[in-house]
């Protein structure tokens, strides 16, 4: 009997979920013809070192790069993302998040804050001793909770004046790993070996007020109003009720092809990071049921993963900065671009040089040349002359001319004919 009331469940969630679909705009992975019956990414941005981690507010990404530190990049136009700012952090960033016109990144043992009013450019203003490696940054409400190893949960009041006037720490049993924050704000889940430890943050100082015992360690964790689920190091997904915060109870568990080294939690869908470099998305059901929908290949190993509208956005290892669309959309329609317009997009950075980036994206295929010019119009350097498929593109430049010399310092311009589509771009050379 219970057997049969299991498949009744399932069956009836998966139901649910195909009537969910029929009422949105949602996507059929298997209406693709990519990896895994994927479909293709929307777009994609090479960045100066692996993505490690982002976090998107207003219309930009802000990824922690490593030795690169905060690089900004722009979204007004998801399929064709341009890079607009970076701040040197003096260090390796592994971890950002933002909170109004700040991000907090984790560079080794600190937090430093940066000045985001400005996207282009970005000022890094403050530095925080979390004593240990932080790994992971989560804004949760106006709080910013850290999980900083062995010194366990670091606790920053984002009302506070001036920042990191009010920061509090607390020591977790084994060291924190990922943390995430409860919608009203009272608790926080930290992952740590011993499983997920439990923080009150609410009424003064925050404090450990227990442990769920997993059995196994936990590795990341995502929540929303009252599920949480955790990921493990073998590879399971652990869904746990937390209608109240303080008591989580486990629910149910799922064996995955491969340990989540970053969860979503978007619109009734889990997007799962895998370690071995695919994301897998599925559908969530009540009590933490799971249905398998397809997954998302990306170049490089996915570290992070954030929705907002219509897109998923990816900290991808080996090729920054990756875009794909959601499993259930907002919009009429995936595919081929509505409009068969080019767009000449510019040079990622602007002022440019060798190994600079230049974008462009096609409504249809078409045969394109984009080649640099000077002030008088002549044609200095031949970048692209060839057939292209509909969708965002991008080429680099060497920083050469024609006769081979390295260009001069000044103004140039990029020019893209494109299906009778002239386009032009000012671009600064530098030295």
């Amino acid at each position: 009997m219970r057997r049969s009331l299991s498949g009744f469940w399932t069956i009836l969630f998966i139901a649910i979920l195909a009537m969910a679909a029929a009422a949105r705009t949602c996507l059929d992975y298997a209406d693709y013809g990519g990896p895994n019956g994927a479909p293709p990414l929307a777009g994609s941005l090479m960045l100066a070192a692996e993505a490690l981690d982002l976090a998107v507010q207003a219309g930009h990404a802000y990824l922690a790069c490593g030795s690169a530190g905060l690089q900004i990049v722009e979204l007004s136009d998801p399929t064709a993302p341009v890079w607009v700012g970076a701040a040197d952090l003096l260090g390796d960033a592994v971890t950002v998040d933002v909170l109004g016109d700040h991000a907090f990144v984790g560079v080794g043992s600190t937090i430093k804050v940066v000045d985001i009013t400005s996207a282009d450019s970005p000022i890094w203003t403050q530095t925080f001793s979390a004593v240990e490696l932080v790994r992971h940054i989560v804004v949760a409400g106006e709080t910013i909770l850290a999980a900083a190893d062995s010194s366990g949960l670091v606790v920053i009041d984002g009302q506070a004046v001036p920042l990191f006037s009010s920061v509090s720490t607390v020591t977790t049993a084994r060291p924190a790993r990922s943390v995430a924050g409860s919608v009203d704000g009272s608790t926080a889940w930290v992952a740590t070996a011993a499983g997920v430890e439990i923080v009150a943050l609410d009424g003064g100082a925050p404090y450990l007020t227990g442990t769920l015992v997993l059995g196994r360690a936990a590795r990341t964790v995502v929540a929303d109003a009252d599920v949480l689920w955790v990921a493990t190091d073998d590879g399971l997904l652990i869904a746990c009720d937390v209608t109240d915060p303080r008591t989580p109870r486990e629910m149910r568990r799922h064996a995955t092809p491969s340990p989540s080294d970053a969860l979503l939690l978007a619109d009734g869908f889990l997007y799962q990071a895998g370690a071995d470099g695919l994301t897998r998305v599925a559908g969530v059901g009540r009590r933490g049921t799971l249905v398998t929908m397809g997954s998302i290949p990306t170049p490089g190993m996915t570290h992070a993963v954030v929705g907002v509208g219509s897109h998923v956005y990816l900290a991808d290892g080996a090729e920054g900065l990756q875009v794909a669309w959601r499993q259930c959309d907002i919009v009429t329609a995936v595919g081929p671009l509505a409009s068969a317009r080019a767009r000449l997009v510019g040079a990622v950075p602007n002022p440019i040089g060798p190994g600079s980036t230049i974008v462009f994206r096609l409504g249809e295929a078409c045969n394109v040349r984009v080649g640099l010019h000077d002030a008088r119009g002549r044609e200095v350097a031949l970048l692209l002359n060839e057939q292209r498929p509909a969708g965002a593109h991008q080429i680099q430049w060497d920083g050469r001319l024609l006769d081979g010399r390295r260009a001069p310092a000044g103004v140039w311009y990029v020019r893209m004919d494109a299906g009778g589509t002239l386009e032009t771009k000012s671009v600064a050379v530098l030295r």
